[in-house]
């Protein structure tokens, strides 16, 4: 491969623009093989989000990828994904996840049980929106044990105007989460940077010293007890794991969580999930009209509580 860029292409991110030149990669495989050095910019190794110039000169390899994706499974419809749509019209669709159900696939998890394959199943032409085949119309996601409200775009204008609002910090998130421990600030911003672990790949890490990406999480104790705290958590940034990382930093795991919690820190409420719950966001649609859903928690936390006896 060797590209000189155009005046066209000027101030276009890399990953993007090659993106637009090799449709079958997806974006996160392309992402890889940039941290990987198989791309150079003007014969030297660069981050995946470099913005391009006029001359520009970019070098390397995609074969590997180029060869992966002519065998990449399809993603498919699944009817027996049931949705629990909130809201719709033509241009969002807003779905209460259960706990325990994937978003989507991923390079590393091939399989056509999540809930993008369930959407796909109602709404087959949203195959076509978005930057990424395995996660179509798709901006913002929750973790798999992680139960709430996500908003899908169905129209290419609905899934940039949602991406610029995720990046401007301009939608609105809120979440329940019970907690270990009783909280001596009743109101709290946790604002460490979050990074990937350095000892094991599936988790994320908080990092005191700056090393990290900006993140920031805004937190109210509703109820409490000396064992456990009910708290409405506001995400400022989106990071991954992100609440579940800042609440165990500064010592209160959320109940249920088996990735986060201390393996001593054990609770009797035997919870078969994690204790979250994204229970409200508000965006604006195309017309610029605030939109706001809020969810109840399901049956199984509001179970949970209870068989807390909360003193305030």
């Amino acid at each position: 491969m060797q590209i000189i860029v155009s005046e066209e292409y000027k101030n276009w991110r890399l990953d993007k623009f090659l993106v637009k030149n090799y449709p079958d990669i997806s974006r996160a495989q392309i992402q890889k093989a940039i941290e990987a050095g198989k791309i150079s910019l003007n014969n030297k190794k660069i981050p995946k989000h470099c913005f391009l110039r006029v001359n520009d000169k970019i070098t390397g390899s995609l074969a590997e990828e180029i060869n992966k994706a002519k065998t990449t499974f399809s993603l498919l419809p699944n009817a027996k994904i049931k949705l629990a749509i909130i809201f719709e019209d033509e241009n969002y669709l807003v779905i209460n996840k259960p706990a325990n159900l994937i978003v989507h696939p991923s390079e590393t998890q091939q399989n056509n049980n999540t809930l993008i394959n369930g959407v796909l199943a109602h709404y087959p032409l949203i195959i076509n929106i978005g930057e990424d085949k395995l996660r179509p119309g798709i901006v913002h996601r929750l973790d798999k044990e992680v139960s709430g409200l996500l908003v899908l775009a169905k129209t290419q204008a609905a899934f940039l105007s949602l991406k610029k609002q995720f990046s401007a910090r301009e939608v609105y998130k809120e979440y329940i989460a019970l907690t270990y421990g009783k909280f001596t600030e009743k109101h709290g911003f946790i604002d460490f940077p979050i990074a990937r672990s350095k000892t094991t790949t599936y988790k994320m890490a908080a990092k005191p010293d700056a090393s990290g990406k900006e993140a920031l999480t805004e937190y109210e104790v509703m109820k409490e007890n000396n064992n456990y705290s009910l708290l409405k958590i506001i995400l400022h940034t989106g990071r991954t794991h992100q609440i579940r990382v800042h609440l165990n930093a500064i010592s209160h795991p959320i109940i249920g969580d088996n990735i986060y919690r201390p393996k001593n820190l054990k609770s009797n409420l035997q919870l078969k999930r994690i204790f979250l719950h994204a229970r409200k966001i508000k965006f604006k649609n195309l017309l610029q009209e605030e939109k706001e859903f809020i969810t109840e928690l399901p049956d199984e936390l509001k179970n949970i509580l209870e068989k807390i006896k909360f003193t305030s």
